[in-house]
């Protein structure tokens, strides 16, 4: 099912037209064209290969602007969990339950750090973290609020970072691996790398938005080009990130419908 929505009622900025917007403002000259057909990270991908090597400098400039823009702080953003208090997070909690302090965790795209606060609950304090995200804002809020010595915190794109293989038992990732500013298949191939053998992965598709006029629940998600809300596709994108974690080789691969978000949770090959 499809629902067309106007811009009014979800508030929900565009990642690419962020990306252009830092383009226009700060290099006026510079004359960049997206296609419109194909995600941020193949646009990004075309440009650079026209480009000298100091343009990838720009385009990273320009994914930080856009995320800085759109999820830098976090109360300002649409987001769904906020009718749900942390319940949000309920189909995941059971997972952490029995986390030990020799535990390696690691949450990609971790915003100001709520969400993992609100998955490990009073357990937050016992592995040893590892928090990644690119927006710079986010990160300040989170480095404000979040004060422990058992917590590594990297302001960059998962996409250049680097990370030893086998290095995390968890690794979360949620609500960011569909991004436009991210290669979802190579982000999900470094996410298996990175996992110990018999880890656990568990990643989330967005699925709604809060209608901004009636207050209640809009599920779906939002088609820029279009201005409609498709129902069906955060299911498919979600079925999408599960076969390629099938591919790779993961076990006990499972998709499971929360309330904000479609989870799909898998294990590490032990081989």
């Amino acid at each position: 099912m499809e629902m067309k929505l106007r811009m009014t009622q979800h508030q929900e900025l565009s990642v690419t037209d962020l990306f252009r917007e830092y383009f226009e403002e700060n290099f006026n000259s510079l004359d960049i064209e997206l296609d419109d057909d194909v995600s941020l990270y193949e646009n990004i991908k075309i440009l650079c290969k026209q480009h000298d090597k100091s343009f990838i400098e720009k385009c990273n400039n320009a994914l930080r602007y856009a995320y800085d823009t759109k999820y830098g702080n976090w109360d300002d953003v649409n987001d769904l969990r906020k009718l749900y208090s942390n319940d949000w997070c309920a189909p995941i909690k059971k997972y952490f339950e029995n986390v030990k302090r020799s535990n390696t965790l690691i949450d990609i795209g971790c915003n100001d750090g709520r969400e993992l606060k609100d998955i490990l609950g009073d357990n937050f304090s016992k592995p040893k973290i590892t928090l990644i995200d690119i927006s710079r804002k986010a990160i300040n809020r989170l480095q404000q609020s979040v004060v422990h010595r058992h917590i590594e915190v990297i302001n960059e794109s998962f996409n250049t970072a680097k990370f030893k293989k086998n290095s995390f038992d968890f690794c979360v990732s949620l609500r960011t691996l569909h991004s436009s500013g991210i290669d979802t298949n190579e982000g999900l191939k470094r996410c298996y790398e990175i996992t110990k053998p018999k880890g656990l992965i568990i990643l989330s598709v967005s699925n709604g938005y809060i209608n901004d006029i009636t207050g209640e629940a809009l599920k779906g998600m939002y088609n820029y080009s279009t201005g409609i809300v498709d129902e069906s596709k955060p299911f498919q994108v979600a079925k999408d990130m599960a076969d390629k974690l099938i591919s790779l080789n993961a076990v006990n691969v499972d998709i499971v419908e929360g309330n904000s978000e479609i989870f799909i949770i898998g294990h590490k090959n032990e081989r």
